[in-house]
């Protein structure tokens, strides 16, 4: 999680008073290698958070990946020297972000968890970035 201010302090003291009507968004960005169970908790959380009451909706860049690329594609494409595979996963977390801010808006989304692998410094500190040029105040 990551909030405008990181020195939260205790993160289930926070999250208990956590009110949706506050007005104030969550990102949940997941992080780890791939087939460690990152979507299937996403969903699960997310499904739980809705029974609550919460407004939330995973954006799984996987399928950000498989709409816009298709899904055919080989280990070679992960690799991290493969420089037009990295600039094509850049561009789709940044329309995952995209739509996680339009949501917000538009949709009046409470918690957005962003489902990927996350594994980079670069990648978290894209997704960082990219809520403080949209002058998201309240993340």
């Amino acid at each position: 999680i990551h909030a405008r201010h990181s020195s939260m302090g205790n993160l289930a003291t926070y999250a208990s008073g956590y009110q949706a009507s506050s007005g104030v968004k969550l990102l949940l960005v997941m992080v780890g290698l791939p087939a460690r169970g990152k979507s299937f908790i996403s969903r699960k959380l997310s499904r739980y958070l809705n029974w609550l009451g919460y407004k939330c909706k995973v954006f799984n860049l996987g399928s950000y990946r498989r709409q816009n690329l298709g899904s055919n594609h080989s280990h070679e494409w992960f690799r991290a020297d493969n420089v037009e595979a990295m600039k094509a996963r850049q561009q789709m977390a940044e329309a995952a972000l995209d739509d996680v801010l339009e949501w917000y808006g538009k949709e009046n989304g409470s918690i957005a968890i962003f489902d990927g692998t996350n594994s980079t410094s670069d990648r978290r500190q894209l997704i960082i970035q990219k809520l403080q040029d949209a002058e998201t105040d309240d993340l």
